[in-house]
């Protein structure tokens, strides 16, 4: 996984990710709530794009995410909470695809650098189901890219 943060108006995780999986298979991982629940349990993503959002369901409650940009196949954009997730997907070959993921959040998101790693996170749990291979979940790769976050973010020029 390629990955860089960035510090600017908001702070900017983008991240392209090879799968060794068709395209197809990938949208439906993204855009049906039977794919997306397999590796974000959380995220349903319910009759898109008719719904206009995504939720986020957890124990103590839900929250509605507005569908900001959706191309069947191609891009998915959505609210996260006061910033926004999007996913682009390029065909490489026939059973290999690329995901331009980016994440914008504004400084003052409450658990900046966790948000920003977890996605790093569930994105690699994404592959693993893609590439139909377990998921093990690395407590301390989580840590190390939540250091590496934190680190970008004391940087910050104000």
């Amino acid at each position: 996984m390629n990955y860089r943060f960035e510090n600017g108006k908001h702070a900017q995780l983008t991240i392209d990710l090879e799968i060794a999986a068709a395209k197809s298979e990938i949208w439906k991982l993204l855009a049906t709530t039977e794919g997306i629940t397999q590796w974000f349990p959380e995220l349903h993503a319910d009759n898109l794009p008719e719904a206009g959002m995504l939720t986020f369901k957890t124990e103590n409650g839900q929250e509605e995410m507005t569908l900001l940009e959706y191309v069947e196949g191609a891009i998915l954009s959505f609210k996260w909470g006061s910033g926004r997730v999007s996913f682009m997907l390029k065909e490489l070959e026939s059973a290999k695809t690329l995901i331009h993921f980016k994440e914008q959040l504004p400084y003052d998101f409450t658990g900046l650098s966790k948000d920003l790693a977890g996605w790093m996170m569930q994105l690699e749990r994404l592959r693993t189901i893609a590439e139909k291979r377990a998921f093990t979940l690395d407590k301390d790769t989580f840590r190390k890219y939540i250091e590496e976050i934190e680190t970008s973010l004391s940087e910050r020029v104000i």
